[in-house]
């Protein structure tokens, strides 16, 4: 498919912006202003975090991606970048890009300002439809004249032996024990995904045991209150009530830290739920829509992570 369509890639290196809400590389170089189309000052939807691909830069123009692109979806990258280092891409002509840093705010110079994840998103501009592909790459080093393959000598009085070649070491895992960043997020992910399950209709509370322990499994299916046992799921059994789920996203992890025996995970979601049963037990509301930061701490239980308590706000 990206064989039919002539890509007019231009090379974009970002530049300070000057007096303009839109990126200075979102903008056309087209001589021919009613051909011009304008990219927005922000993306046009936004992006959950399982719907983000992990992406290394290197120190070279590297492809990222290829593929279709329409002006009503955004499609993300995120990659971890550090103060000073100099971000370079290359871009179809026709999609526009937006560079989100680590304090959530749209990033719009030419060199890296803070530590932590920065997120990429493109979508076409305004009414269009267009095949894409994207490059990028950190602190790219100018391209060195060719030399003949003869390596410089050693200054040395006598020759001195090769070393036997030792293997590059692999990436070190996180220690056994400790719990990683990406594992903590699953745990919670899987958390989220199962809840329409365990509070819904269906009262599922059986899925419980596989994400929590201690206090938290304590108060969704253990707590009994005025007489009625069983805790979170219990309640809503008891009374008739359940709950529906429109959307929990993720939308970044706003911290992480982590030992041998606990962790702490703090995200932010964005969720929209409704609990349906008879007013008489204070069900029925209606749908309630929030996005807050939520306190996750996770703790082993046996050889398994799992969650013993949140809390939700800051």
């Amino acid at each position: 498919m990206i064989n039919q369509v002539k890509h007019k890639l231009i090379l974009l290196t970002i530049f300070l912006i000057t007096g303009c809400n839109s990126l200075p590389f979102n903008s056309s170089d087209d001589g021919d202003s009613e051909s011009k189309e304008v990219c927005a000052s922000k993306p046009p939807t936004e992006l959950v975090l399982k719907d983000v691909t992990e992406i290394t830069l290197k120190s070279s123009l590297a492809k990222i991606e290829e593929g279709r692109i329409n002006s009503r979806e955004t499609i993300g990258y995120r990659f971890q970048g550090k103060s000073g280092q100099k971000l370079q891409f290359e871009l179809t002509e026709g999609v526009c890009i937006w560079i989100i840093d680590p304090s959530d705010e749209i990033f719009e110079q030419s060199t890296l300002t803070q530590d932590g994840n920065y997120l990429v998103q493109l979508a076409a501009k305004e009414g269009k439809q267009v095949n894409y592909s994207l490059r990028m790459g950190i602190d790219i080093k100018s391209s060195s004249p060719k030399t003949t393959s003869t390596p410089s000598p050693v200054a040395s009085t006598k020759p001195t032996p090769s070393p036997s070649p030792t293997p590059s070491p692999s990436p070190t895992p996180s220690p056994k024990n400790e719990l990683s960043k990406q594992e903590a997020l699953d745990i919670v992910q899987g958390w989220y995904d199962a809840k329409p399950d365990i509070f819904g209709r269906s009262y599922q509370g059986s899925k419980v045991k596989k994400y929590a322990t201690g206090k938290f499994y304590y108060e969704k299916v253990e707590k009994c209150d005025n007489g009625v046992c069983g805790g979170s799921v219990g309640w809503l059994k008891h009374y008739g009530c359940h709950y529906t789920y429109d959307f929990s996203d993720i939308k970044r992890v706003v911290s992480f830290s982590t030992n041998n025996s606990s962790a702490t995970l703090i995200i932010n979601v964005r969720e929209r739920l409704e609990l349906h049963g008879p007013r008489s037990a204070g069900c029925g509301k209606g749908a309630n829509t929030y996005q807050k930061n939520v306190t996750y701490w996770l703790e082993k239980e046996g050889t398994t992570w799992k969650i013993n308590e949140y809390k939700v706000g800051s």
